[in-house]
């Protein structure tokens, strides 16, 4: 970070970090959520601002996007096995939900907290949100499936809740996919 910093970039988003023990996609990522190393994510923001740059936190929740066994089900909309990590999670209820926007708004102020820019909700490459997205993985009948519109709710109340903690004039970014590279998933259109 300091060496990209000092090299003349602008803007470092970090490394995607998790919102929640729940939503770590490795063992030893890192991480915004309950216990999150604040010495070491202050020390992290304040070396990139000692070399002229800004730094941007990468938020994510994993669902069943993740690598290692933590000893508890991973979440998903939907009982959808994952295509990469075959991991099947359980499907999430109302309060489950809601926990995972709570996370993110919490760790969102953390950021702020820590001397961080911007924060990026992740909503990418099949984790939990994009999860949530994508007709793939998402069967949901209620109000967080079916139409599209459905399906990107939980994104919107993502957002919604992050840019309460934030504020109006603190950059919030979100990283999307257009499309899943298979046929039953988001697609350009």
């Amino acid at each position: 970070y300091r060496d990209l910093a000092s090299g003349g970039v602008a803007l470092i988003t970090t490394s995607y970090a998790s919102v929640s023990k729940k939503g770590q996609a490795l063992a030893n990522m890192l991480s915004f959520g309950d216990g999150a190393d604040e010495e070491g994510l202050k020390k992290l923001s304040g070396t990139v601002h000692d070399e002229g740059a800004k730094i941007m936190a990468q938020l994510v929740h994993a669902g069943s996007n993740r690598m290692f066994d933590p000893g508890f089900p991973a979440e998903g909309p939907s009982a959808v096995p994952h295509r990469m990590s075959q991991v099947t999670p359980v499907q999430m209820s109302a309060d489950d939900i809601s926990q995972v926007i709570k996370d993110y708004a919490v760790a969102a102020a953390r950021a702020v907290e820590y001397g961080y820019d911007a924060v990026q909700i992740h909503a990418a490459h099949e984790y939990l949100l994009s999860s949530f997205l994508s007709p793939f993985s998402n069967n949901r009948t209620d109000q967080y499936g079916g139409s599209i519109e459905n399906r990107a709710r939980l994104l919107f109340e993502v957002y919604r809740a992050v840019r309460d903690v934030v504020g109006n004039d603190y950059p919030v970014t979100v990283k999307i996919n257009i499309r899943d590279f298979y046929d039953d998933g988001i697609t350009a259109d």
